[in-house]
């Protein structure tokens, strides 16, 4: 019995060393404080960024403030993309305009940007490794 609860302390012990480290993604410039802030973390070879059923990792938090802070603690190190969007008329869609690009202000790390279109996932990439990160997008 005594090495039954010794095995499981150590099983416990290594799985808190498994924890990631924190990913805090501070997005600022919304239009309104209105609506809500829809964030989504996209891996390699996902559908980065319009595909948002294919993200890793999706939050959505009310618009309240000028910033909205999300904090991600459940990522394994490695790189990422991240894409943000204010649903200000919180109909949990992002709004385009009839031409193309979005009526609502739209962000992803890095602060990439694209030519006529979104930026692709190798420039908006940041990297997740031991250590916490904060990152700050500023919506567009």
């Amino acid at each position: 019995m005594l090495y039954a609860v010794i095995a499981f302390l150590v099983c416990q012990v290594s799985a808190a060393d498994e924890v990631s480290p924190a990913l805090t993604i501070e997005v600022s410039r919304f239009n309104s404080t209105s609506g809500n802030a829809h964030l989504a973390v996209f891996a390699p070879g996902d559908a980065f960024p319009m595909e948002l059923e294919e993200a890793v990792f999706t939050e959505v938090k009310p618009v309240d403030s000028s910033t909205v802070i999300f904090t991600i603690a459940e990522l394994e190190p490695g790189s990422y993309a991240i894409y943000v969007f204010h649903d200000e008329d919180g109909d949990g869609e992002l709004d385009m305009h009839w031409y193309g690009p979005p009526s609502e202000r739209v962000g992803v790390s890095n602060n990439a940007t694209g030519f006529a279109g979104p930026p692709g996932f190798d420039d908006a990439a940041v990297d997740l490794g031991d250590e916490p990160l904060v990152l700050s997008i500023t919506l567009q």
